[in-house]
């Protein structure tokens, strides 16, 4: 899918953080706790990256559709 495409092309902690959160279809796989303690740093660490992509995918992709 283009958001997936797009998600592969960001850096490699983004990359492995939306890969433990979300399966191929968006289905939550892991936790935000669990993906801190596989990656070594805090919870409000990966919760503010995910934000963060998610608003980039958003704005990219959401806002796209609705010109």
């Amino acid at each position: 899918s283009k958001v997936w495409n797009y998600i592969n092309s960001l850096n490699t902690f983004s990359i492995r953080i939306m890969n433990l959160k979300y399966n191929f279809d968006f289905s939550l796989v892991k936790s935000n706790k669990e993906i801190s303690l596989l990656m070594c740093c805090s919870e409000e660490w990966v919760r503010v990256n995910i934000n963060k992509i998610k608003n980039q995918i958003r704005e990219i992709y959401v806002d796209d559709d609705n010109k």
